[in-house]
């Protein structure tokens, strides 16, 4: 029993450094994100949330690509799933980054925080994995949602439009979470096991190609 407790300890552990460094990169990059909006705007750029979303997204497609072929990882045979993981999270991007042209980077980020709720919501409604939840898990969200309506009613510069679109990205970004932990389950019925680097850079140039495509649109 002292293997298995050391090994369940572990996974916590490993997990809990996870969710830190995950929620330490998102801060990092909402800040930054914001910088480079007000950039792009006082130089008099066209589309700043494209433009914006465009680079990061380039950015992402070369690094993951390199980290993708140094492992040797394969991309998931499943190209619907993919082209519909790439539309949420490139219009989750989209959404969050016009959030934050009208939105204080601290309060955009608060409205993020919703994200939970939105994908609970998503679970239940499409009887996804984590559709159900203990009571702790219900009053954490709770928690979340009281916490983000004292922020919106406390907020100095108040956007309704900025509030609009964080939500908007919650729901895009909790869509793609859904489409995830869906096709997961379904090639795991199949006995088919999903390589999660492969996932992720095979959906990152999905998105990339979908906001080219887009810009070359617009341009």
């Amino acid at each position: 029993w002292i293997l298995g407790w050391v090994s369940m300890m572990s996974l916590r552990l490993t997990l809990a450094g996870c969710i830190v460094v995950w929620f330490s990169a998102s801060a990092v990059c909402t800040s930054c994100a914001k910088m480079a909006l007000s950039q792009l705007v006082s130089s008099g750029a066209g589309i700043c949330a494209l433009s914006l979303t465009m680079v990061q997204f380039l950015w992402t497609v070369v690094i993951s690509g390199i980290v993708a072929i140094a492992l040797r990882r394969r991309i998931p045979s499943a190209v619907r799933e993919l082209l519909l993981v790439s539309l949420a999270y490139s219009l989750g991007f989209l959404f969050l980054n016009h959030s934050l042209g009208r939105l204080q980077a601290s309060f955009t980020e608060t409205v993020r925080g919703l994200e939970p709720l939105t994908s609970f919501v998503f679970a239940c409604l499409f009887a996804a994995r984590g559709g159900r939840l203990k009571m702790q898990e219900a009053a954490a969200l709770l928690a979340v949602l009281c916490g983000a309506a004292l922020s919106v009613w406390a907020q100095p510069a108040f956007d309704l439009h900025g509030l609009a679109y964080g939500l908007l990205a919650n729901c895009a970004f909790s869509s793609r979470a859904l489409l995830v932990t869906m096709l997961q389950d379904t090639m795991r019925a199949r006995d088919v096991e999903i390589d999660a680097i492969g996932l992720r850079s095979s959906a990152w140039h999905g998105r990339c190609h979908m906001l080219t495509a887009r810009a070359m649109t617009i341009a």
